[in-house]
């Protein structure tokens, strides 16, 4: 089968979904059809905001009654106002990451409640379009999910410590460092092997 045939197959079949679509859209009413966007609309894009804004508030100010009471407690500042530092870093990029992610996703969800009444009226290059810009706002929501670990890691000394700690212990490297060396004629040679900051020693006979 040629290239010219597998576009033309591929055109035809995309042309019979987008039929089915439209046939599917205009089986609905229109009341129906601005109930289905709007619900999308407030569970795929207004509701994870406010649930990540009031957790993240309940979070900071957890963290930050902790700190004033050790403050209070002790004179000298301990690891929690780091924490509290790191934690409240996190927070405001992870915040500002998730509303750039939605914002595309919650213009295209009111484009769409606003041409409701539209839909069975557009051409097939205006379907084309539209199904193209969801795919990239998906794309782009997709996004946020994957880059939590890249903002703990950025933010936060502590985390990247741990994971290079475990990474380590994964990949079995370390610091080890064999050097012979020779203490005096009338003693025996010594090896000795250090690791991890342990020192052991091996004695061997001539």
């Amino acid at each position: 089968m040629s290239v010219q045939q597998l576009l033309h197959l591929s055109g035809s079949t995309t042309s019979s979904i987008v039929n089915l679509v439209q046939q599917l859209i205009q089986s609905f009413s229109p009341k129906t059809n601005s109930i289905i966007c709007l619900s999308d609309w407030v569970l795929g894009a207004i509701f994870p905001l406010i649930i990540l804004i009031i957790f993240g508030i309940l979070t900071y100010r957890n963290l930050h009654l902790m700190t004033t009471i050790n403050d209070q407690q002790q004179s000298i500042p301990t690891r929690l106002s780091m924490w509290e530092r790191q934690i409240t870093r996190m927070m405001i990029i992870q915040t500002v990451l998730n509303v750039s992610c939605t914002l595309p996703h919650c213009i295209f969800l009111i484009y769409t409640i606003a041409t409701v009444q539209q839909r069975a009226m557009k051409s097939l290059n205006q379907i084309y379009i539209e199904y193209l810009l969801a795919l990239l706002c998906a794309y782009i929501v997709s996004l946020d999910f994957a880059s939590s670990f890249y903002i703990y890691f950025l933010s936060s000394s502590r985390f990247r410590k741990t994971t290079k700690m475990y990474l380590k212990r994964l990949l079995h490297l370390g610091n080890d460092q064999v050097t012979p060396f020779n203490i005096s004629a009338s003693t025996v040679p010594v090896t000795g092997t250090k690791t991890h900051n342990r020192q052991y020693r091996m004695v061997y006979l001539n």
